[in-house]
C-alpha cells in the first residue's frame, strides 16, 4: 500500500528502517528468536524449569519470532526518500488534504519547497 511523507511529499512504498529498530522487522532476529522458542518448548530440560514455565516462555519466543517476521515483510513506514518515520496511509485525511493542496500524483514526488521556490522564481527576471 502506498504511503504518503508529510515532510518531502513522496508518495510511495515506504521502507522498514532496521538498523535503528534492531529488535522490530528484523529477520536475523525473528529466526533467533523461533529457534530459541522451539527449544524451550520442545526441550524439557532446558535450565532445569519447573512445570510448565518453559513452554511460556518458549510460546513468548515464538510469538516474538513471527511478529518479527509479519514486520519484516510489511510496508514500512519510513520514508525512504528523507528518512522521516511515519509515513501516512493515503485514506488518512491529513494525506488527502496534502494531496490536494499540493495536487500530487504517483510518481511524481515534488516537495512543496520546490513548488514555491519554481512559483516566485517565474515571477522574477532571469539573472544572466
Amino acid at each position: 500500500m502506498s504511503r504518503l511523507c508529510p515532510i518531502c511529499n513522496y508518495i510511495g512504498k515506504g521502507k522498514n528502517d532496521t538498523l535503528s529498530d534492531f529488535f522490530t522487522a528484523n529477520i536475523y532476529g525473528a529466526a533467533l528468536s523461533i529457534a530459541i522458542g522451539l527449544g524451550f518448548v520442545v526441550r524439557e530440560s532446558i535450565l532445569d524449569l519447573k512445570g510448565a514455565l518453559h513452554h511460556v516462555v518458549g510460546y513468548f519466543f515464538i510469538m516474538f519470532g513471527v511478529f518479527n517476521l509479519l514486520n519484516y515483510f510489511s510496508n514500512g513506514k519510513t520514508c525512504p526518500k528523507c528518512g522521516h518515520k511515519e509515513m501516512l496511509p493515503l485514506d488518512n485525511p491529513e494525506a488527502i488534504i496534502l494531496i490536494k493542496k499540493y495536487d500530487l500524483k504517483v510518481g511524481e514526488n515534488p516537495s512543496p519547497i520546490t513548488q514555491t521556490e519554481s512559483s516566485t522564481n517565474s515571477l522574477e527576471t532571469p539573472k544572466l
